[in-house]
């Protein structure tokens, strides 16, 4: 695992202990009070795993410049050229190949700072660059990444006041322990970049 997960896992762990509850309620009643701090945790756990993934991509995309600096070219560099080769005419200056992996760099940059959530679209945008064909999320993770960030959506952005389906507290502990090992599989194809 690299460092970054366990910061990520460490900090998840920690948010589902405080805000949510360690056994399910018999009839799924769960206090108005439960229910906000359920809502607190998806947000928080949301925002803590999108700054995971989009951290991770930029550590990616830096090593990918390193590598291509010192003349190194690997399976990851070739792949990121060869994404944003079709690319060079949005990069400007151009009289090397340094320069193209320089401005590629730049223009993922974009990407990366232009992201705005952790849906599998957003991932496949943050990491499809890095691997031949794309990346292969798996339709586990896929399905974990969809469900949480539609449920952030949905908390982000309703109050209270105008919700009326209660959420199973409970469940939300079990999403964040589910959303945690996928991401750890996913996290694991890292581990050769020593980021």
């Amino acid at each position: 695992m690299t460092v970054r997960f366990d910061r990520l896992h460490s900090r998840s762990i920690s948010l589902r202990d405080r805000y949510l509850p360690e056994k399910p309620n018999e009839i799924g009643d769960y206090s108005e009070e439960q229910q906000d701090d359920a809502r607190a945790c998806i947000l928080l756990v949301h925002a803590e795993v999108e700054s995971y993934l989009e951290e991770l991509a930029e550590e990616l995309c830096a090593h990918v410049g390193e590598l291509i600096a010192k003349e190194h070219y690997d399976s990851l560099t070739s792949s990121f050229l060869y994404f944003y080769g079709a690319r060079t005419n949005e990069i400007k200056d151009v009289k090397s190949l340094e320069d193209v992996a320089k401005g590629a760099v730049a223009l993922h940059g974009r990407v990366l700072h232009g992201n705005n959530g952790i849906k599998s679209k957003d991932i496949s945008k943050m990491f499809n660059p890095f691997f031949v064909g794309g990346i292969d999320l798996g339709a586990s993770l896929e399905q974990a990444l969809d469900s949480f960030g539609a449920l952030r959506g949905k908390c982000a952005h309703s109050s209270f006041i105008g919700i009326s389906e209660d959420i199973n507290c409970y469940e939300i502990r079990e999403q964040v322990n589910c959303l945690l090992s996928h991401l750890r599989r996913f996290d694991s194809r890292f581990n050769d970049y020593a980021l």
